[in-house]
């Protein structure tokens, strides 16, 4: 890290910059994990990264637009692994079932995609112009496509075009689960009364389930 950083300090070059701007990233996603309710500062992202605050707004416009950023980091890894996933399924109900292990496997080992996207729309995209954010849901949009056209073209026993609302509802699923099993923490105390612990049942165990049954339930009936 140490290393990674007097580099970042010696930013003069394409190369170099494309380290100093991960080097924020790095830093801000570390702060973020010790704090996962609360965006932090910039100043504070500047004082992890060794850098001036100045220096930070040479790559970032504002706090948000760093961790638009980082969202877009874990999506990126999300669809990788979707079309590696799909790349390797069969034309089988039953693969329904290995496809949605694997991809509530991958969420499982990922959280901060999770943490990020449940902030995604009232805190992160609060703050940043509507070019970036329009470049963002293009991007979005795009590969919601692409991966949705994967699964109308690999199951033949979905209906064609379903494909992308599929993954839509799966991502607004994992999303909304998500955010009804994560209290505040400061209300964690509350729901761990055996009253109000079917409140907030584990998300790892529950989503697989619910994914399934969503997925199994738009198979086509001839």
């Amino acid at each position: 890290m140490t290393t990674q950083r007097n580099n970042a300090k010696r930013a003069t070059d394409a190369s170099s910059k494309k380290v100093r701007r991960q080097t924020i990233l790095n830093a801000a996603m570390s702060l973020f994990r010790n704090d996962p309710q609360n965006l932090p500062t910039v100043q504070l992202i500047a004082k992890e990264s060794e850098l001036a605050k100045g220096t930070v707004y040479l790559y970032f416009s504002t706090k948000e637009e760093i961790f638009l950023a980082l969202l877009e980091t874990q999506y990126e890894l999300l669809f990788s692994t979707l079309e590696k996933l799909l790349q390797k399924a069969t034309n089988d109900y039953d693969e329904i079932e290995v496809l949605i292990d694997q991809i509530t496997e991958f969420v499982a080992r990922n959280p901060d995609w999770l943490t990020l996207v449940s902030l995604s729309n009232n805190i992160i995209e609060q703050n940043i112009d509507f070019e970036s954010i329009s470049k963002h849901k293009q991007f979005l949009i795009g590969k919601v496509i692409s991966i949705g056209n994967m699964i109308d073209n690999k199951f033949t026993f979905i209906d064609e075009g379903l494909g992308a609302k599929l993954i839509w509802r799966s991502y607004a699923l994992m999303i909304g689960l998500y955010q009804a099993t994560t209290p505040s923490p400061g209300l964690s105390s509350l729901y761990q009364s055996a009253e109000l612990s079917i409140m907030t049942p584990d998300f790892n165990s529950e989503i697989g389930p619910l994914l399934k049954s969503l997925w199994k339930g738009c198979r086509r009936i001839d």
